[in-house]
């Protein structure tokens, strides 16, 4: 062979080899016939090279789902590389219409966006009407400081679609067309857009691809090259994709890259997108560093497909593909941390809800309990809706455990000793004593409210003007307390996004809060009466005066303590 010829062998090899990995070159034959037995419409890209995309899907439009966060982190590294932005600097001071710029509190940044930790509270079965024209500030509710725990937030998108329009002046159809369909050549005739957007929703999610575009911009995750063959990104915002997570629960757990998912199994690493709309919009796996991605498009039987194709993607993967994980690396780091000296106890869902309602029943049926005598001998019982497991799990490092039994690990964050929780991709924040009554404190709502309204009985009392006064407090506590929490549990959605009227909420919340201030005082009137032998000395009263200031007071300091259990004592403002 002559010299010239193995040059030209060799620039082929390097032609095929992904952006910074190893390529592996799987045959068609071997691949297409299991992704396609899951799925029909499902293709694999390797290197530069597409296999088993038909003509058919390539001309269909797909909704982007939650591929468009993928989308939006493309978008948002190409400008960072660009210097228009900086994947560090708080949004709130480009936005200070959206945001107010604390100094005290952990900053949001877009890094904190793409992996999804800006710590919003989720939305849950709102009233259609209204979304899409109420002003984004009303749905950044915050529950928790930026970077602790990451969860499917929408919200935080809407807030970097904002921030990204901000800085550049133009609108985000305008930066996908200019930032991310040129550079790959793909024909904006691809790209459909979609009628309205909704702040529920992350943005362009509803927006449709063609199926050649999508195989296109999947393609980065295996050649980070652009259309005149340049890099599309520079290397290090690559590895945002690839392979540098933004944020991780556990060195041995899931992490979060930009817009996507790093599953660690079997002494292997690839990303993935989100699976909230699995099925109905495309789903991917990626080994980058391997050049290989793998794709489903939605097709008859969408969630069972999808899911069936995740597995047999991830198995090939795991197959063809030597380890790119190194377990031992990861594992030293897990000995590193301190061991927590008490893991158990109870857990709630991390993606909280923003309204109370919703915040209560979402508590009620997913949640995590942990028992056990200290953190080497642990058990788990996992409820999402109807359905719980329950596991005897092993520790493997500190705060990373093994289930036995169960092809499923639980990982615990360092982050506040062991304060969250993830079990596959579900996340779980730590709730304390006060979790355990949560749900069940709101069961005796009504008889608490019933037993300070009959107060009423001591309005015309003729012990004592402190008496008359005690009935007045705790009809006006009761009522207005009883009044708050009732409109806030069925009216706040309503009120806030069809009508949009925050004014009222922060009227009623005030009316709450001045309510829960007259019932501190109620069981301090009542010991005052009884200490200064202020009390009824004849008739139906002498009997049952002292009786019910215990009952009144009981109640009072109990609807108290439910509203600080619910997070609403000392709320004033509507979002």
């Amino acid at each position: 062979m002559r010299f010239s010829q193995i040059i030209l062998w060799l620039c082929l090899i390097l032609a095929a080899t992904p952006a910074f990995g190893q390529a592996v070159v799987l045959r068609p034959e071997d691949v297409l016939p299991r992704l396609k037995e899951a799925a029909p419409e499902a293709f694999y890209i390797n290197g530069h090279d597409v296999h088993g995309l038909s003509q058919e899907a390539a001309a269909t439009y797909y909704p982007l789902g939650d591929g468009a966060k993928y989308v939006l982190a493309l978008l948002t590294l190409r400008l960072a590389d660009k210097g228009v932005i900086s994947l560090d600097e708080p949004v709130a001071k480009a936005l200070p219409d959206l945001m107010d710029f604390n100094p005290f509190e952990v900053a949001i940044t877009p890094k904190h966006l793409l992996a999804e930790t800006a710590g919003f509270a989720q939305l849950y079965n709102y009233v259609d009407s209204g979304l899409e024209t109420a002003p984004l500030r009303y749905f950044m509710i915050k529950t928790r400081g930026a970077g602790q725990i990451a969860v499917h937030d929408p919200v935080g998108w809407q807030l970097l679609a904002a921030f990204l329009e901000r800085k550049t002046g133009n609108t985000l159809v305008e930066l996908v067309a200019s930032e991310v369909l040129a550079p790959l050549a793909i024909d904006e005739s691809a790209f459909e857009k979609a009628q309205a957007e909704s702040p529920v929703f992350t943005p362009l999610a509803f927006h449709h691809m063609r199926g050649d575009g999508l195989a296109r911009i999947f393609s980065l995750l295996a050649q980070n090259s652009q259309a005149d063959g340049q890099p599309y990104l520079q290397r290090t915002a690559w590895e945002y994709l690839a392979s540098r997570p933004l944020w991780q629960v556990h060195p041995l757990g899931p992490a979060r890259l930009a817009g996507l998912h790093m599953v660690k199994q079997d002494k292997h690493v690839w990303v993935e997108n989100d699976e909230t709309d699995c099925g109905f919009a495309p789903k991917f796996l990626a080994f980058p560093t391997a050049g290989l991605v793998f794709v489903s498009l939605p097709g008859s039987d969408k969630y069972v497909e999808c899911k069936v194709f995740s597995a047999i993607a991830a198995r090939t993967g795991i197959l063809q593909i030597p380890p790119n994980w190194d377990e031992a690396a990861a594992m030293e780091a897990a000995n590193q941390l301190v061991p927590a000296t008490q893991l158990d106890g109870l857990f709630e869902c991390a993606d909280t809800a923003s309204n109370i309602a919703f915040r209560i029943s979402r508590a009620s049926v997913c949640h995590l309990k942990i028992s056990g005598s200290g953190p080497y001998d642990l058990q788990a019982s996992a409820t999402s809706g109807t359905v719980t497991i329950s596991m005897d799990l092993e520790e493997i490092a500190p705060f990373a455990y093994e289930a036995k039994g169960v092809r499923a690990n639980l990982f615990f964050s360092p982050y506040r000793a062991g304060g969250y929780a993830m079990v596959g991709g579900q996340a779980y924040v730590r709730v304390g004593v006060l979790g355990y009554f949560r749900t069940l404190a709101g069961k005796y709502i009504p008889l608490m409210i019933v037993i300070l309204l009959s107060g009423v009985l001591h309005v015309r009392s003729q012990t004592s003007v402190q008496w008359r006064r005690f009935g007045w407090f705790c009809i006006a506590g009761g009522g207005l307390v009883g009044t708050g929490l009732y409109a806030d549990w069925h009216w706040w959605p309503t009120v806030l996004y069809e009508l949009q009227m925050p004014w009222v909420i922060t009227l009623w919340r005030t009316g709450l809060n001045v309510g829960l201030m007259l019932l501190l005082a109620l069981p301090m009137l009542s010991f005052t009466f009884i200490r200064q032998q202020n009390m009824p000395e004849k008739g139906f009263a002498l009997l049952f005066a002292g009786p019910h200031l215990g009952l009144i007071s009981l109640s009072a300091i109990g609807l108290f303590l439910t509203t600080i259990i619910w997070g609403v004592a000392g709320t004033f403002t509507a979002y």
